[in-house]
């Protein structure tokens, strides 16, 4: 199926939802080639629908669609509408399958995060990490936030 007949369809059940239902509605980018990268994401549903992207870095990076993280970053960031704080997910991926998730962050907080560090956006990030509230201690200790 192509891409344009998907979006149409999803534009058809689209319409039949409430506004605040629509209010709430984002949609993640997608880890499998020739599926919804931020970039398709952002030029068929933010540009036509409004509808805001979540960015998974994981998933960007086993699906980029030619675009740097900085750049997926800054559009799905630009997708967000204002009073509404960007949510962004933070992973990584098993170096033996990249699909699966890690216990913990790695050491190395993701460049493409680093300008929402220093407190000048504002950015939710959900962590998506197997050990979970350890996960979340781990971060906090090694990376200081």
């Amino acid at each position: 199926d192509n891409l344009e007949g998907i979006f149409s369809r999803f534009e058809v059940a689209w319409n039949k939802l409430s506004d605040n239902t629509k209010r709430r509605l984002t949609l993640e980018n997608e880890d499998k080639l020739n599926s919804w990268s931020v970039n398709k994401l952002y030029s068929y549903f933010y540009r036509r629908l409004g509808i805001p992207v979540c960015y998974d870095n994981l998933h960007h990076l086993l699906n980029s669609d030619g675009i740097s993280n900085e750049f997926a970053c800054e559009l799905s960031y630009s997708s967000w509408p204002a009073g509404i704080t960007p949510r962004f997910h933070f992973c990584s991926g098993k170096e033996e399958f990249p699909r699966k998730h890690t216990d913990y962050p790695p050491s190395k907080y993701p460049v493409e995060f680093e300008k929402y560090r220093t407190g000048t956006s504002d950015l939710c990030l959900d962590f998506e990490f197997k050990a979970k509230d350890f996960a979340i201690e781990y971060f906090e200790s090694n990376l200081s936030v």
